[in-house]
């Protein structure tokens, strides 16, 4: 199983957070992908920042609708050999500028719609995929 851990930020209102995403299960990796939710009245898109996986760019992030809050991603290892990674290895950030008033907290979540949730291996084998959201507390 491959989970994926977004870290939580807290911020002063209108100053960006990234939230980290790390990665805990990665073995033998060839292949993800999901869709990153948040409620757009809450927090404005930014960036896809600090790309630490092997062949991940920001073509690998589809923003189209990130004004209706929702950001895909879809990662392939171009060689197919397969990835390994520590477990807590950082992956990339992803950036937001919260738009809610201090002392108040904004989810961003992993969620299969519109891209359903895969993760592959080398075998070819489908694994399960586990996310923990992340927070944005405006201080």
């Amino acid at each position: 199983m491959l989970t994926l851990i977004m870290a939580d930020q807290e911020v002063a209102a209108g100053e960006k957070a990234c939230l980290p995403v790390t990665a805990q299960g990665f073995e033998d990796l060839i292949g993800f992908q999901f869709s990153f939710r948040w409620a757009p009245e809450e927090l404005t898109f930014e960036s896809i920042e600090n790309m630490e996986l092997v062949d991940l760019t920001l073509q690998n992030f589809g923003a189209t609708y990130a004004e209706k809050g929702v950001v895909a991603v879809s990662w392939i290892h171009q060689s197919l050999q397969g990835v390994n990674l520590a477990r807590d290895t950082h992956l990339f950030d992803i950036c937001f500028t919260p738009k809610v008033a201090s002392g108040e907290g904004v989810e961003v979540r992993f969620d299969p719609r519109p891209t359903p949730y895969e993760v592959i291996n080398t075998k070819e084998e489908i694994l399960q995929f586990s996310g923990v959201n992340g927070k944005i507390l405006v201080k």
